[in-house]
């Protein structure tokens, strides 16, 4: 159905293109930075601003192809430890990880254990590739309205503790801890390919090269594979034409 449909849209862009052979600036880079909106259009600032760029083709006045790649970086407050005990957790030894610092290389070659004292260590981070059909069809003065609908092809990382349970910890100076809960961290990588991009924006051309775009756009709102996760996008973008 969403190949049809895309199909469909993609046929009626090309037979629009041969009516609009004017002299107009055909490609376009796009520069975008906003906010992550969940499922409900629900702002949460645990969420780190979004940063993206894009590319657009345009076929005529009215229609042009789009192609996007955006950075969607979310944290959230992982499970309760069992009993209200402080937890803590086990890295990799000589890790080359550009967030640890040389003091916890230290407590971890000494010790063998980093404390957690963040209150949200689930990471998930997303990087969804757009592709997408671009109708423009209303335009006033130098304001216009448009809308977009494509799909996209999304690499995501989700990591989190997986379990966790209690137990005796003893140090190589002799110190005991007791009751410790223990988590172990999973992460899962995958790659995503076909879910749904829409995307409804207002634009407002400064000269003929250059304008600003606010943007909503949507992901894995109009279908999307099963255990996705929708996303809006909030984006305030700016337009150069060549």
């Amino acid at each position: 159905m969403q190949i049809l449909f895309l199909s469909c849209l993609f046929s009626i862009c090309v037979t629009c293109s041969l009516c609009g052979q004017d002299d107009i600036k055909r490609h376009s880079i796009l520069f975008h930075t906003g906010l992550v909106l969940d499922d409900g259009f629900v702002y949460t600032n645990k969420n780190l601003p979004v940063i993206g760029l894009g590319y657009s083709y345009k076929l005529s006045k009215i229609f042009s192809l789009d192609a996007s790649l955006t950075s969607i970086y979310k944290t959230l407050q992982d499970q309760e430890a069992f009993f209200g005990f402080e937890n803590f957790n086990l890295i990799t030894r000589n890790s080359n990880s550009l967030f640890i610092s040389q003091e916890d290389r230290d407590k971890i070659t000494n010790v063998g254990i980093k404390d957690l004292h963040s209150e949200n260590h689930v990471k998930y981070l997303y990087l969804p590739l757009s592709l997408s059909l671009n109708i423009h069809p209303l335009k006033i003065g130098r304001s216009s309205l448009g809308f977009a609908i494509g799909a996209t092809a999304t690499y995501g990382s989700y990591k989190a503790s997986r379990d966790e349970f209690i137990m005796n910890i003893t140090l190589k100076d002799g110190t005991v801890y007791e009751g410790m809960t223990f988590k172990q961290e999973i992460e899962f990588r995958n790659l995503i390919i076909g879910g749904s991009y829409s995307r409804l924006y207002y634009k407002y051309d400064m000269n003929e090269k250059n304008a600003l775009q606010l943007s909503l756009h949507s992901l894995n709102f109009f279908w999307s594979h099963t255990n996705t996760e929708t996303n809006h996008l909030l984006t305030l973008d700016f337009n150069s034409s060549f």
